[in-house]
């Protein structure tokens, strides 16, 4: 079982990561119209369709991981 919530925690570090690197980039780049956010909003359902396929591949289901993608107390800057 620890295994288990180790590869959770592994697969949510990295899903959160890569939202917080498709947000950073587009402010980077600048939302300044529509196109921009849904190119923004596309970048982010990439991101959960990668965390869908590694999820089915692995047999696990997105419920799984509702606790540690609900898990506020490590919100802040990225640390890498």
């Amino acid at each position: 079982m620890d295994e288990e919530r180790t590869a959770h925690r592994e697969w949510d570090e990295s899903f959160r990561r890569g939202v917080r690197y498709s947000i950073k980039h587009a402010l980077e780049q600048g939302l300044t119209d529509d196109a921009a956010v849904e190119q923004l909003v596309a970048q982010i359902c990439y991101r959960a369709a990668d965390l869908g396929y590694l999820l089915d591949v692995t047999g696990q289901r997105l419920s799984a991981l509702s606790e540690a993608l609900r898990d506020e107390t490590e919100l802040g800057p990225d640390t890498e």
